[in-house]
């Protein structure tokens, strides 16, 4: 469980403006859990066994979550570096994490053609790191998916949404909710 503590006279706000509003506050979402909440939201993803949300970082720093059977497994960041790398920081199992981790080294360096330890992979970037999302998504993996919100409208005209510019739209999670995709 991840815990985010906010300031009492925010706490006083937020309960004031959503009863001045008549409404209610169902969740709050911030970064790589938002876009999880959208890759559920938007692609099903909890249909699957098993899935990854990747979120690609500054200067190969990844930060991933990990979710099998509908729960939280591990969270953790990766550093990538050439053939090798390391697990930054990690919670929850360690083993899973480390799976992951080896199975993003080895397609980092193309001696596998999809990741095992995950059934569906989301890949995304909010700091315009688009040069390495291209390279993942260039591999053609077989169950690696851009957490591209819009690539699910039906209603979107292709020449318009770029696949890679709307990327940081995914940790929106939330905002999108009750649009039928």
């Amino acid at each position: 469980m991840l815990n985010i503590g906010f300031p009492k006279a925010i706490r006083q706000s937020f309960q004031t403006n959503m009863s001045l509003l008549k409404s209610k506050l169902n969740d709050l979402s911030v970064g790589i859990f938002s876009a999880e909440v959208g890759a559920r939201q938007w692609m099903h993803a909890d249909k699957n066994g098993s899935y990854l949300i990747w979120k690609i970082g500054k200067k190969k720093n990844d930060e991933l979550l990990f979710i099998q059977n509908g729960e939280l497994v591990s969270y953790f960041s990766i550093h990538r570096s050439g053939k090798k790398g390391k697990v930054n920081w990690q919670f929850g199992d360690s083993e899973a994490a480390e799976l992951i981790y080896q199975d993003i080294i080895n397609v980092q360096n193309t001696t596998s053609k999809n990741f095992k330890a995950a059934q569906q992979v989301y890949l995304y970037t909010t700091d315009g790191n688009m040069k390495e999302v291209k390279f993942f998504h260039s591999l053609e993996l077989e169950n690696i998916t851009l957490l591209n919100p819009l690539s699910v409208l039906e209603t979107a005209d292709e020449e318009k949404v770029h696949e890679y510019n709307s990327l940081p739209l995914a940790e929106t999670g939330n905002s999108f909710r009750g649009i039928d995709v």
